[in-house]
């Protein structure tokens, strides 16, 4: 029986939804709206939803008719907030018995075929890695997504799935474990993969789901790019209808009910939503909530009968970027509450059926002490695996494919802070995958790049790297040199372009007189590599000493003078001030090149000289002239080009940009000059530093490698050359 209570709730519940019902059918205009963003559905079945969900939406339906990164999993302050919601649902719902170890092995042993569906942006990075620790600590048949990342995604047809599974060696289906990339729920194809076994997944709610997608896809980049205006999430859900337009494709997919379109809803409606739900709890043995990681994570390791140990992480990919993203209780957000309609049915199902079962299994004794547990261990890994913070994939690879006498804590923590895509490339090298293909930065052949261009020997043979690349021909932008009818005289650095020849799908980017402006690069096209070469100072120095003709204009300025360099360095400002004339600085052309391409000016504040040495961080790839083949093959890897793509470079031609010797100007001792050379150059002196470190750091992980895989392509190099 219903208590009193009870029974006027339901009364009250009852009058809201016919109130809503007669908003939604008699106020056409905020429905037709909302019909128009979340897609086609019957009427009747958007008014059931509607009426269903708390009064959050009938202030959604007005704002709408109104027509104005890796993230955290364990809470987050920056992310906007939650409404509270309660556990167990009020309506009374039909007791949960604890299953009977339903999702385990043969009798209660550990569960080894897992079908993991990876949703986007829920921490869902956080579990492959738990799922890849597990096959590969008990040696279990790994599926592996061809391209690193994806199982087809976002295409849900078996075939597109089943030609995605990378078959090294002899393997092939059945396999093990499906967890390495995103893919479409599809059990027709996944069970031809795994067969049986226990299906998982993780939701988040739609409200952070939304602004971590928002920030973490740069959406507001595409809208400005599409010719939309700079907004904010939540400028944007306050004018849909005007702003949607704006979006790609990707974003729609991305942002809108996206949880629900990887979990196999393509078109969302509320019948379809209905049945994925039914289906999902029929074959999923647990459906993570990422609000409540810890709990989660005990319930499925109970779930499948592992231990502790087995969900044992380190936060992955979590994001601090996008503070904007911190106001809290905004109130566009309950926007999404009919927006992303079917991923709030997902969440809120999902997130009710968790603690049910949490509840249950609180009956049987211990969960809170695991949870409690395995809060300690996450604290106690999360300091011993500090000292790692600052490597990459390949750093942690190198530790963990080359170190003999790695520790096996140590080796838990590499293992543990592995992203989705450097594990893959552990798990198929340690199978004998094809090096060639294994070591791309790019999960394919990768076009989408700015060469930032320093004019120089070397960094020529680059730029003919990419306009000799047939793959660029109909993408890559270059500037107009004829626009102006400007000579510029050799040696000059190269004013920035008046006009830029760019079709509209151009996605490369190779442009002589660009200085390094990452805000007004970055609105070329957004998720571009950024590649650039870098010199010696005293290289780049004497270069531009040569080809502007220094000597001569100090001659004629003071015919007796012995040696012009000796003079030079007696003097340097007293020369820089002499020969510069109206139009022509010569110290600007002279010294401290590279600080100029990089947007350096000419006497740098701290902040600024501290700007950009950051900004050398955010290369994809760095070229160093002194050093051709590593360079050369490295940008092979970055780009994930074929080895013809880039031997057609002129060796010869590239080394002429090194070829300087510093005796042949000097009558003094050269590494007195060099020392002179350097102090004058101090900027450059510090960029180039930087940036060598940079690139040994990346070089010198694939150069250790044992495989010798790198020494073999370099070996290459030089048959071709």
């Amino acid at each position: 029986m219903l208590s009193t209570r009870k029974v006027k709730a339901l009364g009250l519940a009852a009058l809201v939804c016919v109130l809503l019902y007669f908003i939604v059918t008699e106020l056409t205009s905020p429905n037709d709206i909302v019909d128009n963003i979340i897609g086609s559905r019957n009427a009747e079945g958007e008014q059931e939803f509607i009426g269903k969900v708390d009064d959050r939406v009938a202030s959604s339906i007005g704002s709408i008719g109104d027509d104005d990164d890796d993230d955290r999993i364990n809470g987050d302050d920056d992310q906007p907030k939650v409404p509270e919601k309660k556990p167990v649902p009020s309506l009374p719902q039909a007791e949960e018995t604890l299953p009977s170890r339903k999702w385990c092995g043969v009798e209660n042993t550990p569960q080894t075929r897992i079908k993991y569906i990876k949703t986007h942006k829920t921490g869902s990075s956080t579990l492959t890695n738990i799922f890849h620790r597990y096959g590969e600590s008990n040696g279990l048949n790994m599926a592996l997504p061809r391209d690193n990342l994806f199982y087809a995604y976002a295409r849900p047809d078996t075939p597109s799935i089943l030609r995605s599974v990378e078959h090294i060696g002899n393997k092939n289906f059945p396999y093990d474990i499906m967890a390495s990339g995103h893919g479409i729920y599809s059990r027709d194809a996944l069970e031809q993969v795994v067969p049986g076994g226990a299906y998982i997944t993780i939701l988040r709610h739609p409200y952070k789901h939304f602004t971590s997608s928002w920030s973490h896809w740069h959406v507001y980049e595409h809208i400005q790019h599409n010719g939309g205006p700079e907004l904010s999430p939540y400028e944007f859900l306050d004018n849909i209808e005007k702003y949607k337009k704006f979006l790609t494709r990707s974003d729609e997919m991305l942002l809108l009910n996206n949880m629900a379109f990887d979990l196999g809803l393509q078109t969302p409606s509320l019948e379809g939503a209905r049945k994925l739900i039914e289906d999902m709890d029929e074959h999923f043995a647990v459906v993570l909530i990422t609000e409540y990681m810890m709990e989660s994570l005990i319930l499925m390791k109970r779930r499948l009968c592992w231990s502790i140990r087995d969900v044992l992480h380190v936060s992955l990919k979590v994001s601090s970027q996008h503070k904007e993203m911190a106001v809290k209780d905004h109130p566009s957000l309950k926007v999404i509450d009919t927006l992303n309609f079917a991923d709030m049915m997902l969440y809120e199902h999902f997130n009710q059926s968790l603690w049910r079962q949490i509840e249950q299994e609180k009956k049987h004794g211990g969960f809170d002490e695991e949870v409690a547990e395995l809060r300690d261990q996450l604290k106690i890994y999360t300091q011993k695996c500090s000292q790692f913070k600052n490597h990459d994939e390949d750093a942690h690879r190198v530790e963990l494919e080359e170190n003999e006498m790695l520790t096996e804590e140590n080796r838990l923590c590499h293992l543990m802070m592995l992203d989705s895509k450097g594990f893959v490339k552990h798990l198929k090298k340690r199978d004998g995958y094809d090096i060639e293909k294994l070591e791309c930065y790019a999960a394919s052949y990768n076009k989408k790049m700015l060469h930032l261009v320093t004019d120089n020997p070397a960094d020529d043979q680059v730029s003919n790297l990419f306009s000799l690349n047939p793959a660029l021909t109909n993408v890559l932008a270059f500037e107009d040199t004829t626009s102006s009818g400007e000579v510029i005289a050799d040696g000059l650095l190269p004013r920035p372009p008046k006009f830029i020849h760019r079709k509209s799908n151009a996605e490369a980017f190779s442009i002589r007189g660009l200085t390094y402006n990452r805000d007004f690069m970055n609105s070329f096209h957004p998720n571009m590599m950024y590649l650039s070469t870098f010199r010696h100072p005293v290289q780049e120095f004497l270069d531009a000493w040569t080809r502007l003709k220094v000597e001569e204009m100090m001659r004629a300025a003071d015919p007796s003078i012995d040696n012009a360099l000796d003079a030079y360095l007696d003097n340097p400002q007293h020369w820089h001030k002499t020969l510069s004339r109206k139009g022509f600085n010569l110290e600007r052309h002279l010294t401290n090149r590279i600080g100029y391409r990089m947007g350096v000016p000419l006497n740098p504040t701290k902040d600024e000289m501290a700007y950009a040495l950051t900004h050398i961080w955010h290369f994809t790839h760095i070229l160093i002239a002194e050093h051709p083949i590593a360079s050369l093959v490295m940008l092979r890897r970055t780009m994930c080009w074929r080895l013809d793509d880039v031997v057609k470079v002129d060796l010869d031609m590239w080394n002429k940009a090194t070829s300087f010797e510093i005796a042949s100007f000097t009558s003094r001792p050269p590494n007195v000059v060099e020392k002179e050379l350097l102090s004058i150059n101090d900027v450059d002196f510090e960029l180039h530093r930087r940036a060598r470190d940079v690139f040994h750091l990346k070089t010198k992980k694939q150069f250790r490698a044992r495989d010798g895989s790198i020494q073999k392509e370099a070996r290459c190099f030089f048959e071709f050359l």
